[in-house]
């Protein structure tokens, strides 16, 4: 506005301080874009009053007190708003809109809808009681089996045939593009003379269709993506549970490979870093292997949100499945973006991921003690985030769970040198809980880990190392002995008890490795091959 238009501005402001506008031209006179109306000149004050007598006669403002005009809308300009709402002050609405909206509409069963980016400021964050949603599970496990299967079982559901065949004809196809022979490995077979040629030649994809380095479509995995998908893929047929949990697992591996990590809060600190779903059981229902950054693109999310999305994708829609991770995955949008899809999640989250949201600070909670928590609600979706002091603290957010029912939980204190009970929020009990099946993978696996050394082993002289006791070897399963493949008879230099009659016998079973007697009045052999 010009120097100029601003004194005849004011003076027809003062020369109209009296004048009551009408409500068409009051509407008007807020709602013109850039204040147009008001640098008009008003020529005669008697034609206004006779234009607002006429307009007020055919319009009567309601007067039902239940009613106000929200027009409470500072974020955007005045052009913009074409309208004045009318809200109902007796009618209660749904406490959190986004949470209503997903759930009643049933368009939205086994659908994803697709994420816009958001600002802090669509976030309002009010100090309120949280209403958890209905969070009923609306799915189910399969009864268990009569008969616990045997690892062998276990295996094939995972190795099924179809992977064992591609691999024989991948390692056929490999020895004969190197040496021009067959190699001629089926899958009868396992032999320990050949176990050299095997693991020399063994294969599970076709060099030649594989992109160089450096140009589009690379896969740093392309020779283990068949076994890779077709791991997936067997992997997602299992049944999932209710409460499941993202984090990181480590393949122990010091060689010399591109996209090898190191995590120093691992068991195995350097390996191949595998980004893992799993449930409160241990049982792992998705994976993805980091091959770097290119294998992880990072979009508005962020990393960490696109890694959980991919891994939530084989999860049902709609049932209230519960995920949880930690920090490096956790922010606002990504708990919205899963709600949105029907599934709830709960993590950690850092600080610097809750902008506009004025939680108490450390200082505050500090003086209060231990167990002081506070929290606060995203009025639009109904996420909560607590924050709860303990040594130290820790903010979780969640779509489902918030800080009360709380309870007590025995810490220790380092001034008393006792357990003392300390107030604990509901949420941390529910991601304390849940939040380990990874880790609970990681420790089965570590059971039962098999370790194959190189064949050029060194041998270090002088090096006295105590002998390992030698443990009683273990019956073989049912499902080994009885197969009928590759039972032969082999013989022994040392002597050792029979499995069944513990008589010395010389002879040992080729695949069982058990010591059973072969002899004119004796027959072990046979008999524990078919009872």
């Amino acid at each position: 506005m010009s120097k100029r238009e601003e004194r005849l501005f004011r003076s027809q402001t003062t020369r109209n301080a009296n004048h009551i506008f009408s409500r068409d031209e009051a509407v008007q006179y807020i709602l013109e874009p850039d204040g147009e109306l008001s640098d008009l000149e008003i020529e005669d004050e008697e034609d206004l009053d006779h234009e607002e007598d006429d307009n007020d006669s055919d319009w009567n403002p309601p007067v039902d007190p239940s009613l106000e005009y929200n027009v409470d809308e500072d974020d955007l300009p005045l052009s913009s708003l074409t309208h004045v709402h009318i809200v109902n002050r007796s009618a209660s609405p749904p406490p959190y809109p986004l949470v209503a909206s997903v759930i009643s509409d049933p368009s939205t069963s086994g659908t994803a809808t697709p994420f816009q980016s958001s600002s802090s400021r669509e976030f309002q964050w009010r100090k309120q009681n949280f209403e958890s949603p209905d969070v009923t599970w609306k799915s189910s496990l399969p009864p268990p089996p009569p008969e616990i299967p045997t690892p062998i079982e276990y295996f094939k559901q995972m190795f099924d045939d179809d992977m064992v065949e591609h691999i024989l004809f991948q390692s056929n196809l490999y020895e004969m593009q190197k040496e021009g022979v067959q190699l001629k490995v089926t899958n009868k077979e396992m032999g320990q003379d050949r176990l050299k040629t095997l693991r020399r030649f063994f294969h599970t994809n076709d060099n030649h269709p594989a992109v160089p380095k450096g140009q589009d479509g690379y896969d740093s995995l392309f020779k283990l993506r068949p076994v890779i998908d077709g791991l997936q893929a067997n992997l997602t047929k299992i049944p999932a549970e209710e409460r499941q949990s993202i984090d990181e697992q480590m393949v122990p591996f010091k060689g010399k490979l591109r996209f090898k990590q190191y995590l120093k809060d691992k068991p195995h600190s350097w390996g191949i870093k595998i980004f893992s779903r799993a449930g409160a059981s241990g049982i792992i229902y998705d994976f993805e292997v980091y091959a770097g950054k290119a294998s992880v693109p990072v979009t508005e999310l962020g990393q960490g949100a696109e890694v959980v999305l991919r891994l939530a994708e084989e999860i049902p829609r709609n049932k209230n499945f519960k995920l949880f991770f930690d920090n490096y995955y956790t922010s606002i949008p990504l708990i919205r973006e899963l709600l949105l899809h029907g599934i709830h999640s709960a993590g950690t989250v850092r600080t610097n991921r809750l902008k506009g949201c004025n939680i108490e600070a450390d200082d505050l909670l500090k003086k209060k003690g231990r167990g002081s928590f506070d929290y606060r609600v995203e009025t639009n979706s109904g996420i909560v985030v607590t924050k709860w002091f303990d040594n130290k603290s820790v903010c979780i957010a969640s779509s489902f769970v918030g800080a009360e029912p709380s309870d007590n939980c025995k810490r220790w204190d380092r001034t008393s040198k006792k357990y003392v009970d300390v107030l604990r929020p509901l949420c941390i009990a529910e991601y304390n809980k849940f939040m380990g099946g990874v880790d609970l993978s990681d420790m089965l696996i570590e059971l039962y880990r098999i370790d194959i050394p190189s064949w050029k082993t060194p041998q270090r002289p002088n090096c006295s190392t105590p002998k390992r006791p030698k443990l009683a070897k273990p019956k073989p399963y049912n499902s080994v002995c009885y197969d009928g493949i590759q039972y032969w008879p082999e013989a022994v230099a040392d002597k050792k008890r029979c499995r069944l009659c513990s008589a010395y016998a010389r002879i040992q079973c080729f695949k069982c490795h058990v010591s059973l007697c072969l002899v004119k009045n004796r027959n072990c052999f046979k008999i524990f091959h078919t009872q």
